[in-house]
């Protein structure tokens, strides 16, 4: 009995834990968890001498979305979303919940670049992809941020602020869906003949490589952009 009673306070006790440290939506961390590692991710990059990352995503869409949803139909929409993008971290990583609309990946060094822009490229197009749960199966449309520790060395109050930066900057309109934080600053308005064109292009990339896999096809709206390769 004694044993069995313990049991019961271990699994409340971890419950109780999990609570403190996971967004419940999306079951992935919360911004508290975020803000913890960011500081001690940057302080190991920094003694091993190599680069760390943050990618912050931002559901631009999101507002517009939830207007038309049922409550059940947003915390299924939620959990799809943080289903997808858990699936994209590594063990060593931490994805959170850091807003309503945004989300941050915290990247462990050694890393690159390049293998930080694969890594948005990546969530970019698995984002994507037709959403049974999306009104017109639609995918889920986003701006990605990208913060590389090697090209733009910053504490953790500086990286928050140059990705919140960058992210309300694409808000205005821009051709790119992913850029750095220490690219020039480009915009266009998302009416722009030659922005719809890149979204094709991008849309036909993913499709053709998503095909070799029974992927289901992305449709192409008429205010879907390209991605940066900044």
């Amino acid at each position: 009995a004694l044993a069995v009673h313990q049991h019961r306070r271990l699994l409340v006790t971890q419950f109780e834990n999990a609570l403190e440290t996971t967004d419940a939506a999306t079951g992935l961390f919360n911004e508290r968890i975020a803000q913890i590692r960011l500081p001690k991710m940057i302080l190991r990059s920094k003694r091993f001498d190599q680069a760390c990352g943050a990618i912050l995503v931002h559901w631009h869409e999101y507002g517009t979305v939830m207007n038309k949803c049922s409550a059940i139909q947003r915390s299924q929409i939620f959990a799809q979303l943080g289903s997808r993008l858990r699936r994209l971290s590594r063990d060593i990583d931490t994805v959170a919940r850091v807003s309503d609309d945004k989300f941050i990946f915290l990247v462990e060094s050694p890393l690159t670049r390049e293998q930080l822009n694969a890594l948005a490229s990546h969530i970019l197009t698995t984002c994507m992809r037709p959403a049974a749960l999306m009104q017109d199966h639609a995918g889920f449309q986003l701006h990605l941020a990208l913060w590389l520790s090697s090209e733009v060395p910053a504490d953790a109050k500086q990286v928050f602020e140059m990705l919140g930066t960058r992210i309300n900057h694409m808000r205005e309109g821009t051709q790119r869906r992913v850029q750095f934080v220490d690219t020039p600053l480009t915009s266009a308005p998302h009416s722009d003949a030659a922005e719809a064109e890149h979204g094709r292009k991008l849309v036909e990339k993913i499709n053709a490589l998503e095909a070799s896999q029974s992927m289901p096809s992305i449709r192409f709206r008429s205010s879907d952009s390209d991605q940066g390769r900044g």
